[in-house]
């Protein structure tokens, strides 16, 4: 009996054995056959990828020389590229030596050292040379760069589609709010206004003074002898001859005769003339006068419109205006009088401050804010892309551009009915701007990459995540 139990036993072990051998082999064979499963599926990508680095590590190169007429800023390995068949753009060699060194930040030089790709060399036979090309620095280039054309049409759209659907109760309230921020900020610099242009009357007494000289006499005032009073002699003189006939038909010159002969008599009264002169201005002229009145208001804004039409009296005006307008010292002291009023306003600052941090105008912003915060939050998507599908292609220049200094200068090689000298090229500043040819998408992602760590771009195509 022993032995029967301790054969059973021993019979019960190696099963055990067996089995546990045969699932340890069962699970490295599974891993095997997914390990060479997933390295046949990636077999296509790392012959690609060891090809072309063969293909850099042993292609032939040529390194030329080339030369500039007038001095470029160039660094150490700034690209060269090459236009294809396509219109597409690839890189065809580099700087690799400036002036002489191998310095790696930028320098104004007329030579460097290029290392072009034989096989690219091979496609000019008839010569060619180099376009520099540079990234601007401004802001304008930054704000292009960001928001091309295509994106501010789908951003005026956005914003047309939105502001349709919020435009009445954003009105609603913002208006008040508005109105009455303007009417604060208006009483606050009319109440500093007259104080501070107080302070400058000299220098307005001054200006007055040069303009009268340099403006009035010299430019006005021949403008109004030889345009101006033509016009109105010409207008007024019609309706002028016809009142002074009126009034002299009724002047008396035997009773004005009379008065002057009695003011030159030894009498003690001797205002008789000035007495009939204001009766017959008071009882004959001024109503002859009134009763013409719109006749009056015809002639003067005839002249108005033919002075207005005038095109040497237009352009007097306005080359005074701009004379004044661009005068240093005006500039200087209505800027400082504008500074004075609104920058440096305390009042206003305050008055402003006060109003902004007021219940009613926080609720309008909140409830303003609340309705466009959504086309907000797409606008920012659109420009700078978002958490799932990365930043776009358009941010990425720019922040390698303004923040990591990369993609600054480059060169593309353009073909040349002028033959080069042997190992020599020139070097041309571009005529027209172009973007970096080279666009970083982030799409395609390394095939090493985990399950887990990869996501998925081609649901939205158009937002592109780009690689730094």
């Amino acid at each position: 009996m022993q032995e029967f139990l301790l054969r059973r036993s021993r019979m019960l072990k190696l099963r055990h054995v067996i089995l546990g051998t045969t699932g340890w082999l069962t699970v490295i064979i599974s891993v095997c056959l997914s390990t060479h499963s997933r390295l046949a599926q990636q077999s296509a990508s790392l012959t690609k990828l060891s090809g072309d680095l063969r293909g850099w590590i042993t292609g032939a190169r040529n390194v030329e020389q080339a030369k500039t007429s007038v001095p470029l800023r160039i660094a150490l390995h700034d690209p060269v590229f090459v236009a294809t068949t396509n219109d597409r753009f690839i890189q065809a060699g580099y700087v690799s030596n400036i002036d002489g060194t191998r310095a790696h930040n930028p320098k104004y030089v007329q030579s460097a050292e290029i290392v072009i790709y034989h096989s690219v060399l091979a496609q000019f036979p008839d010569g060619c040379h180099l376009e520099y090309y540079t990234t601007p620095m401004n802001l304008d280039q930054v704000i292009t760069t960001m928001i091309p054309p295509e994106r501010r049409v789908e951003i005026a759209a956005m914003v047309r589609s939105e502001w349709g659907v919020h435009e009445n109760i954003v009105l609603e309230q913002l208006e008040p709010v508005v109105k009455e921020g303007m009417n604060r900020a208006i009483r606050a610099v009319e109440a500093e206004l007259p104080g501070i242009i107080s302070n400058y009357q000299k220098d307005f007494q001054h200006l007055s003074t040069r303009f009268q000289a340099e403006i009035l006499t010299r430019q006005l005032i021949p403008i109004v002898r030889e345009e101006i009073l033509p016009i109105i002699k010409e207008e007024s003189q019609p309706l002028a001859m016809e009142i002074g006939r009126s009034l002299w038909n009724r002047v008396s010159l035997t009773s004005f005769a009379l008065r002057y002969l009695y003011d030159v008599s030894p009498l003690p009264e001797r205002s008789a003339v000035r007495t009939e002169f204001e009766r017959f201005i008071e009882r004959e002229a001024v109503p002859e006068l009134e009763a013409r009145t719109d006749e009056l208001i015809g002639v003067t804004r005839q002249i108005i419109k033919r002075v207005m039409e005038n095109e040497s009296v237009r352009s007097k005006v306005r080359d005074t205006i701009q004379h004044i307008m661009e005068d240093p010292e005006a500039s200087r002291v209505l800027g400082v009088i504008v500074r004075k009023a609104t920058i440096e306003n305390t009042v206003l600052h305050s008055e402003l401050k006060q109003y902004w941090n007021s219940r009613q105008t926080r609720t309008a912003l909140r409830v303003t804010s609340d309705r466009l915060e959504p086309m907000v939050r797409s606008i920012g998507d659109l420009i700078f892309g978002n958490r799932e599908k990365g930043i776009t292609a358009e941010f990425s220049r720019v922040l390698r551009s303004q923040i990591l200094r990369k993609d600054r200068r480059w060169f593309v090689i353009v073909p040349d009915n002028l033959s080069n000298q042997p190992g020599s090229i020139e070097i041309r500043v571009a005529g027209k701007p172009m973007q970096y040819p080279l666009r970083f998408f982030g799409q395609q992602q390394s095939p090493l990459t985990p399950e887990s760590q990869r996501f998925d771009s081609s649901s939205s195509p158009e937002v592109r995540g780009a690689s730094m």
